[in-house]
């Protein structure tokens, strides 16, 4: 019986078929597929956006800064490739580096949870938002994420 509740029917190699076409084409993998899309951001390009997210945040009255960060890729053809990219960091005014830790950990956990969810990176007690994964037109619905969440 479950073998055939998780054969693979005809609309998933439909799917899959649809998927490896653009392989044979480089111009559709690159303009198609959402991955490759990303990876191929010019930087210039990610820095906008971060500026576009921090002065959203900043009519929110959120704190941040425009930082430089490092993307990865790992794994098959890619492993450990490093991607030039820009993030957004959170600036709260907290006295002691424990405050400031226990923020950064709330604002990511409540953002997991959240609907739709937005992943942070947490680094030294601190909260960052790498653009290179948010297109150009998730940026407003992400800062008003980010703000729900941090003024709380």
């Amino acid at each position: 019986p479950m073998l055939r509740a998780l054969r693979v029917g005809k609309t998933t190699l439909a799917l899959l078929e649809s998927a490896l076409r653009y392989y044979l084409n480089d111009e559709n993998l690159h303009s198609k597929n959402e991955v490759f899309k990303m990876l191929r951001t010019e930087p210039q390009k990610l820095k906008k956006r971060a500026i576009i997210l921090q002065k959203a945040l900043e009519k929110e009255n959120i704190k941040s800064s425009v930082i430089p960060s490092q993307g990865f890729c790992g794994g098959g053809a890619l492993p450990m490739e490093d991607i030039e990219s820009y993030a957004v960091h959170l600036q709260p005014e907290y006295n002691t580096n424990k405050e400031k830790s226990r923020f950064a950990e709330d604002v990511y956990h409540k953002l997991m949870l959240g609907s739709p969810p937005v992943v942070g990176i947490l680094k030294k007690g601190n909260i960052d938002f790498d653009v290179l994964t948010i297109r150009d037109e998730e940026v407003p619905e992400v800062a008003k994420a980010i703000a729900r969440v941090a003024r709380k």
